[in-house]
């Protein structure tokens, strides 16, 4: 797919996300660091997605690695990310899947660090995955897992067992309407999945281009449109959004906005599509032209192009969170389609390039903030030393916090309304 950057160490521009949400519910203690009590969801919750609870965070233990080396190919690296109402952080870790506890407590709850498939209708405890990456928590609170290495879709219910939805068939997923997803296989790189409040699953194949909803009955529709001819040594595009043909490039997640419409993180094609009641497409978010060939002044929908966004999500007004992954940074997007910069890391090509991230204007500023010379214009930006290489995985929990997983410095961060920064997997 696309390569990752190596990195010593990171600059955060961290703001101050959903001050205005949070209101009077947030902490507002002096410390650095604010501590969850458990359960405590007196903040507005989240306009995204977000579930009461999810299966039982409880299983084996798992220790906090501490700095890893990706080096190591035992390594374990955070990927993708759910969080539950009560404060619950699942994350995908390889071959398994843990969960941090609103106590800080981490267990593996699926998997092992043995890769394989098995233990469908069992414990999930017990069951093997393989490169397991998307999480997704659906209404009733069952996880949902894109089993990458077996191409599957994995679900743990909150009785604690695990089956396959779909991957297990052999009827090819293109193009199908209305077809029982257990009967679907030959899947080329499950990656992404996300849920609807109405039951629905969101299926992103990288390989194929493709995005599958599967409804509360079980049955498969492939939404990716009219999938649009590409032809590019003829230089040759027909990609037409609000007719509903598109061609997508390694789409790496679909998740239900507020409103439920499905989202398209249509990675290498640098954009967010919204999928619409009559097949058609919006671009919410990044490029309008499409197929990977977006030169320098190609035309953008926001203010700065977006380079291989990973995840998405959406704070308690609504706006879009996104993973700008290649830009090695987490944005917001402003009603008027600006990015707020939300975090950054110090060699991210926006910084080098030099243009100076934009942060709210709430943001408080810490002891932390230092001085960054962006293209002879000094600019004294609010900062935290962090490393941020591959931020893969976004979510907001019920108290506004933002949870970043960064696959490249394999670490987990959870960074208050005020900007202070918890590093609760990996790092010192």
């Amino acid at each position: 797919m696309h390569s990752r950057r190596p990195l010593t160490t990171a600059l955060l521009a961290v703001v101050a996300l959903l001050t205005s949400a949070c209101g009077n519910g947030s902490d507002e203690s002096t410390s650095q660091v604010e501590s969850a009590e458990p359960g405590d969801t007196t903040t507005t919750a989240p306009a995204g997605h977000q579930v009461d609870s999810g299966p039982p965070c409880e299983g084996t233990p798992l220790e906090d690695p501490g700095d890893q080396s990706l080096d190591d190919e035992d390594a374990l690296v955070p990927y993708g990310l759910a969080v539950d109402g009560e404060g619950t952080i699942y994350f995908s870790l390889s071959n398994q899947i843990a969960c941090i506890d609103p106590n800080g407590a981490m267990y593996v709850i699926a998997g092992s660090e043995e890769a394989g498939y098995s233990g469908d209708g069992g414990p999930a405890s017990e069951a093997l995955l393989a490169d397991a990456l998307g999480l997704a928590l659906g209404e009733d609170g069952t996880l949902h897992i894109a089993d990458n290495g077996n191409n599957v879709i994995r679900s743990i219910g909150p009785d604690g067992v695990i089956q396959t939805i779909t991957g297990g068939g052999n009827q090819p997923p293109l193009g199908v309407d209305a077809v029982p997803a257990e009967e679907l296989g030959e899947f080329d790189g499950i990656r992404g999945v996300g849920a609807g409040r109405d039951g629905t699953v969101y299926v992103t194949d990288t390989g194929l281009g493709l995005v599958l909803e599967i409804d509360g009955d079980g049955n498969a529709t492939d939404i990716s449109g009219t999938r649009a001819e590409y032809y590019p040594d003829e230089g040759e595009i027909a990609d037409d959004p609000a007719a509903g043909a598109v061609v997508l490039s390694e789409p790496e997640v679909t998740r239900a906005d507020p409103q439920g419409a499905a989202v398209i993180v249509d990675t290498e094609n640098q954009r967010l599509l919204k999928v619409e009641e009559d097949g058609t497409f919006e671009v919410l978010a990044g490029a309008l032209e499409c197929c990977g060939v977006i030169s320098e002044d190609g035309a953008q929908l926001n203010d700065e192009p977006l380079s291989y966004p990973n995840d998405m999500t959406w704070d308690a007004e609504g706006r879009l969170v996104i993973a700008d992954t290649q830009n090695a940074r987490v944005v917001r997007q402003m009603e008027d389609g600006s990015f707020e910069t939300l975090a950054i890391d110090e060699y991210s090509p926006l910084i080098t390039d030099g243009a100076p991230p934009v942060a709210p204007d709430s943001y408080e500023p810490s002891d932390e903030s230092v001085p960054y010379d962006y293209g002879g214009s000094e600019s004294q930006v609010p900062a935290l030393t962090l490393n941020l290489g591959y931020p893969s995985g976004v979510a907001i929990d019920a108290r506004g916090r933002l949870v970043i997983a960064d696959s490249e410095g394999a670490r987990i961060y959870r960074i208050d309304d005020k900007g202070s920064v918890e590093t609760l997997f990996g790092g010192d």
